[in-house]
């Protein structure tokens, strides 16, 4: 076994981008041998592409596949959780640990809804990952339920280290995580479409403003990784007195973008804490 293998059996209940992401990550980094995982999807399509690229055959039923697991990884929309908790909590046990990517869902909605007199306390972890997961570059924050232990925490820490980064927090940042990191590619997406349509007002062909813009975003956010500096300090040493660039941040500070910004973390994070009631 390899020495970052984990030695259990995970369990997939729904095969959207987002587990499919996690799936992917998990057998190029060796986490879990591929024998060891199990996915219960109900779209014929995604079950023949789970088939085709990773060759796991999809199990029928998620009550089969919680007798088959240790692990279980509620990978569902949020409106479709409630149907699914209740279908499978006849079959929850003591040793199983759940985790949820279910955003707004939180953990003791899932420990209310899967205890029973057999398993009268679930064990529940609940992570918030994000699109760039799908290329190894994601950033989830992860919070344990009321009987989560520090050893389910590293499981999942582990499972999500392989698509990017984790980080652990109290449950009542996550809504807040959602908000930062949750949503946040979102928010950079529209300042590359914004540049991109700035960059075609000032003359440039869309095409050639895209590879521009995509290039000097992800050169900055590596610069940004990889420096010693802060990135206030990178910020500075590119803002002349009097030039160009100070002439831009000057406009923006004008049209008070930064504190645009800090009012869209502020209004996903008061609707975060909304749809999970």
């Amino acid at each position: 076994m390899m020495s970052n293998q984990l030695d259990l059996k995970l369990g997939m209940i729904g095969f959207g981008n987002m587990a499919e992401a996690v799936l992917k990550g998990i057998v190029a980094r060796g986490i879990i041998d591929p024998e060891n995982m199990r996915v219960t999807e109900q779209s014929e399509a995604r079950c023949n592409h789970l088939l085709a690229t990773f060759a796991i055959k999809p199990t029928p039923d998620a009550l089969n596949l919680l007798e088959q697991v240790d692990v279980v990884l509620f990978a569902v929309k949020p409106g479709n959780m409630k149907e699914v908790l209740a279908h499978i909590a006849p079959a929850a046990r003591p040793d199983h640990l759940f985790l949820s990517v279910c955003a707004g869902i939180r953990t003791n909605t899932i420990e209310e809804a899967l205890r029973s007199e057999k398993c009268p306390h679930p064990r529940v972890v609940r992570v918030m990952p994000n699109t760039p997961a799908l290329i190894g570059e994601g950033m989830a924050g992860i919070c344990g339920g009321a009987n989560a232990t520090d050893g389910d925490i590293e499981i999942p820490m582990a499972i999500f280290r392989a698509v990017g980064a984790a980080t652990r927090v109290e449950e009542s940042m996550m809504d807040a995580v959602t908000a930062l990191t949750g949503s946040g590619p979102a928010y950079v997406f529209y300042l590359i479409e914004s540049l991109i349509e700035g960059g075609v007002e000032l003359g440039f062909e869309a095409d050639q403003a895209k590879e521009m813009v995509l290039q000097m975003v992800y050169g900055a956010a590596k610069l940004a990784r990889e420096s010693d500096r802060e990135p206030a300090e990178l910020r500075r040493a590119v803002t002349s007195p009097g030039g160009t660039t100070a002439a831009g941040i000057a406009t923006l500070d004008d049209h008070k973008v930064r504190e645009a910004f800090k009012a869209c973390l502020v209004a996903a994070e008061k609707r975060g804490r909304e749809l999970g009631g």
